[in-house]
């Protein structure tokens, strides 16, 4: 049947994703289903690229659901994800036309019980043999297993956000929320470190004379510090050269003639404690 026929454009739904799919996963991980049958099929299309924006403008699920639900679908074979482009790219996985009427057939005198426990990437092995899906030429030429993006569910939306918006009022070159890649980096950085860790690190970033005179060309590029949780954690311990303890102080104070004025007392965060630290101004100058 055509467009004409009906009247209006539509998508030709697979009956297997409804009637083998759509039973055993939620409701949300079917609507990230949804997004990738219409920009594949729905365009007569064997995969495509899909941005993370589209699937928010498409379904109305925050961020962290549709990862979580593309996790999901990933594990349990429904899709394939190559992750080679700035732009993830999708497949739907079905089964040969002929397996798939077998299936249909077979089930159509059992009634799938409404109370299902939905898919998860935790559910038990029988239920992924129940969708067997055929295997299909993967899309990744180098024939790696495909990179996953592990989802911490304690991360809130807000965490990211606020780390987002932390970055992008502090350096020059800004996250924007349509490089997927660099959303995925921020996710993973938020499964090892706090916000407050995370936005302490890019604060003493800023101060380090590291950045500034040494690698001024690394300072402000997001993709030098968030794709590596091993230098966010080194910027979290990192001390600006004009930032002393409180017995350096004293010492600078005893010592070096310096003043009780000449510093500025700074309230570092360094995990979960506040620690009193002392400035020195730039214009101050001992003996």
């Amino acid at each position: 049947m055509s467009n004409k026929e009906i009247g209006y454009p539509f998508t030709a739904y697979p009956n297997y994703s409804i009637d083998k799919i759509m039973p055993v996963i939620d409701g949300n991980t079917f609507k990230v289903l949804t997004v990738i049958v219409r920009k594949t099929i729905g365009f007569h299309k064997k995969h495509d690229k899909i941005a993370l924006s589209q699937f928010e403008g498409l379904t109305g699920l925050s961020r962290n659901t549709i990862i979580k639900s593309l996790k999901i679908l990933c594990d349990n074979q429904i899709i394939e994800k190559n992750d080679k482009g700035i732009i993830n790219k999708y497949r739907i996985i079905l089964p040969p036309a002929e397996n798939a009427e077998n299936h249909l057939k077979k089930s159509a005198n059992k009634s799938v019980s409404s109370t299902s426990e939905p898919l998860s990437s935790n559910t038990e092995q029988a239920k992924v043999h129940m969708l067997n899906p055929s295997p299909v030429q993967n899309l990744n030429t180098q024939k790696k297993p495909i990179k996953e993006i592990e989802i911490n569910t304690t991360t809130k939306e807000g965490d990211v956000g606020s780390v987002i918006q932390a970055w992008n009022s502090r350096f020059e070159f800004p996250i924007r929320l349509s490089d997927d890649k660099m959303m995925s980096y921020i996710y993973d950085a938020l499964k090892e470190l706090s916000s407050q860790e995370i936005i302490q690190a890019m604060d003493n970033r800023l101060k380090a004379n590291y950045y500034r005179e040494q690698k001024p060309e690394l300072l402000h590029r997001p993709s030098c510090f968030f794709p590596y949780p091993s230098t966010i954690r080194s910027d979290l311990q990192r001390v600006p050269d004009n930032l002393y303890t409180h017995d350096q102080y004293v010492k600078l104070i005893t010592e070096n003639n310096y003043h009780g004025d000449d510093f500025i007392i700074r309230k570092e965060q360094q995990g979960d404690k506040v620690k009193l630290m002392w400035e020195l101004k730039r214009n101050a100058s001992g003996t």
